[in-house]
């Protein structure tokens, strides 16, 4: 499924006792939490979110639903390696306002992503 969210918190690189796994998570607007997964040859979307400051809007071409994973690692949401994370070209500060002059979190998802 195709997801596009408002994450407001990235955490810290975490790694596997052998280095092969990797991945971060984060916390969406509504409170949802994320992990985006990567590996040791395929790790470019951890790379990008690690460069970027909160909030920001970000398009994920796969996203799974977890119904195990929360009971394990605590996020409702899996973004695998091969998926294409597109990170939006808004500043934080923008998105911030959009967010405080009371439009809906949903609705500031569709603006700002209408012109992608």
């Amino acid at each position: 499924m195709v997801t596009k969210s408002i994450i407001t918190q990235i955490g810290e690189r975490q790694f596997s006792g052998d280095k092969k796994t990797q991945w971060i998570k984060a916390r969406t607007l509504d409170g949802n939490d994320i992990v985006f997964w990567g590996n040791k040859a395929s790790c470019v979307n951890l790379i990008a979110l690690e460069q970027q400051e909160t909030p920001l809007l970000v398009r994920c071409s796969e996203c799974e639903r977890n119904s195990e994973c929360p009971q394990i690692y605590g996020p409702h949401f899996s973004i695998p390696e091969t998926a294409v994370v597109t990170i939006f070209p808004y500043r934080p500060d923008a998105i911030r306002k959009l967010l405080n002059e009371k439009h809906g979190k949903d609705a500031v998802v569709e603006l700002l992503a209408r012109e992608f």
